[in-house]
């Protein structure tokens, strides 16, 4: 039989692996997933004529797939989330609508990833915050 201390070993191995993953995963999402303005040039070579980037797709989709590595990987984004926008607020870069709806779409993917941690968040995003949005 394994003693009490081999449970908290393998506890602690686990979370530490989960938590390197979480991070890792983090680091490239916000590295190369969570640059709007990278996104907006990238998806602006393939828009629809009369549409533009969505910026609440972004908030939502990296919301969403934070979420779903669970409990932890919702508190790192939502920590993360609103990090950004009172850093946008205080700079000047967003206003406040633009800060509450951006933080609005954060609640979106946290809610849709945490509930659905097998589906994919692109779909699940796109029905509530489309890529593209007329102008």
């Amino acid at each position: 039989s394994r003693g009490l201390g081999d449970v908290y070993k393998r506890q602690i191995i686990f979370h530490i692996n989960q938590t390197y993953k979480l991070g890792k995963n983090l680091y490239h999402f916000i590295k190369d997933g969570y640059d709007t303005n990278k996104k907006i040039k990238l998806f602006a070579l393939n828009k629809p004529v009369g549409y533009h980037y969505n910026d609440k797709n972004a908030h939502a989709l990296l919301s969403c797939k934070m979420s779903q590595y669970g409990k932890l990987g919702r508190a790192a984004i939502g920590a993360l989330g609103a990090l950004r926008e009172s850093i946008q607020q205080k700079n000047g870069s967003n206003t406040k609508q633009e800060s509450i709806e951006d933080m609005q779409a954060n609640m979106w993917g946290w809610k849709y990833g945490f509930e659905n941690p097998e589906k994919d968040c692109e779909d699940m995003i796109e029905q509530r915050y489309p890529r593209y949005i007329r102008r």
